[in-house]
């Protein structure tokens, strides 16, 4: 029992200051407070690296994540899914679908409204180009 007791002694005095300098979070901290990973090589992370990656975590979804002190402060509630009966999901598509037949519709008159001019006026210049060839063959 007592060699045990001196290995691990050995191994403590042997072993760097910041391995048993743990936070309350588990994070190892240096006497300087810089976080090291279990290598010993420091963890280059900054308040504000944190504040962007939870930002960016949370961006799509909501983040659930939490320095342990303000965790009291959210209740995690969960989601009850809404369950549609047939007659429901048929009105929701059809009034999808409807709403995009009236926006094909009102697509396509101003889309007419701009290629019918457009026509006109290449056939218009089609027209003028013919007449000038034919006056150009004349001369």
């Amino acid at each position: 029992m007592m060699a045990r007791w001196d290995l691990l002694v050995q191994q403590v005095k042997a072993s760097p200051r910041w391995e048993h300098m743990k936070d309350k979070y588990g994070v190892y901290r240096d006497d300087r407070k810089f976080a090291r990973d279990l290598e010993g090589r420091t963890i280059p992370v900054h308040t504000k690296d944190i504040k962007r990656l939870l930002e960016t975590a949370s961006r799509d979804e909501p983040a659930y994540i939490c320095l342990p002190e303000h965790a009291s402060s959210f209740t995690q509630t969960k989601l009850v899914p809404e369950i549609y009966t047939k007659d429901e999901i048929n009105e929701m598509f059809h009034g999808v679908c409807g709403e995009h037949e009236r926006n094909k519709e009102a697509f396509q008159m101003k889309l007419d409204g701009v290629c019918y001019p457009l026509n006109d006026s290449i056939s218009w210049l089609t027209t003028c180009m013919e007449e000038m060839k034919q006056d150009i063959a004349r001369i």
